[in-house]
């Protein structure tokens, strides 16, 4: 068979099995909706990543930055807006996965002694919570506070 009667058979009969070609189907790929469901968290949670793995929150930052840790592999990175969602397929709204997804990573070294605490909250700000949310009312007054 040549070269042009290979074409001819292609343009007149679509008929890929003839010719020795199995158009192959393509992939049922999961079109998923996501829903943001908080974006703070506390040092010490444990959330899952949608690629299957745990993150550890271990410090905040400022500007919703955090220092995580990958507990399976030991590797830090810091997550840059980190927040939890909900997914689910649009086919199948029933089928929620909660699951935690970021903007952007700096990747970190594995190992703790590598990684400069001191350096990573020069360069990214330490956190600061707002006083009136977390500090009770008595607090603040400065009276209280004061050595006898």
């Amino acid at each position: 068979m040549s070269i042009m009667d290979l074409a001819e058979t292609k343009e007149k009969e679509h008929d890929y099995g003839s010719i020795g070609y199995n158009q192959p189907t393509p992939p049922i790929i999961p079109i998923y909706h996501y829903e943001k469901k908080r974006d703070e968290f506390t040092p010490g949670e444990v959330f899952r990543n949608f690629n299957g793995h745990d993150y550890r929150f271990i410090e905040r930052y400022k500007h919703n930055r955090y220092l995580m840790l990958r507990p399976d592999t030991g590797m830090f990175l810091i997550a840059y807006e980190p927040a939890e969602y909900v997914r689910n397929p649009v086919n199948k709204p029933s089928a929620k996965e909660y699951g935690l997804e970021w903007n952007h990573a700096r990747y970190l070294s594995s190992r703790f002694a590598d990684v400069d605490m001191d350096m990573l909250r020069e360069q990214y700000g330490a956190y600061i919570p707002n006083p009136s949310k977390t500090i009770p009312f008595y607090h603040r007054d400065k009276s209280i506070n004061k050595c006898r």
